[in-house]
C-alpha cells in the first residue's frame, strides 16, 4: 500500500486564509478577542481607557495572532501605557489563557 499525498491539497486545506481551517480558526480566535475585550473593559470599570480597543487578532495563513497592541492612542498614567501595565501585571496573558480554555 503507498500513500501519495496531494501538497497543493493539503496547504489549501490548513494555509490558505480562505480554507476551512483558517475560516474555523478565525473564528474561535474572534471569540476569545472579544472576551478578552471584556475583561480589559472590566478591570478599568467606568475609566472609559479605550484600550480594549488595542486588544489585536491578526491572521497568518491558518494561525491566529492575538495581543495586545502598544497603545497607539498613547494614553499613558506616570509614564505607563495602561497597556503595558496590563502586561507587566500578567493580565493580558491570564486572560488569554482563561479565554482559550473556555
Amino acid at each position: 500500500m503507498s500513500v501519495i499525498l496531494n501538497e497543493a491539497a493539503i496547504s489549501k486545506l490548513f494555509d490558505t486564509p480562505n480554507g476551512p481551517v483558517a475560516r474555523f480558526v478565525e473564528g474561535e480566535a474572534e471569540k476569545i478577542v472579544e472576551q478578552v475585550k471584556r475583561d480589559v473593559d472590566n478591570y478599568f470599570v467606568g475609566a472609559n481607557t479605550g484600550v480594549e480597543d488595542d486588544v489585536d487578532l491578526r491572521m497568518q495563513g491558518s494561525t491566529a495572532v492575538i495581543g495586545l497592541e502598544d497603545d497607539p492612542q498613547l494614553r499613558a498614567t506616570r509614564g505607563e501605557s495602561k497597556g503595558r501595565r496590563l502586561v507587566r501585571l500578567g493580565l493580558v496573558q491570564k486572560w488569554l489563557t482563561d479565554a482559550v480554555n473556555e
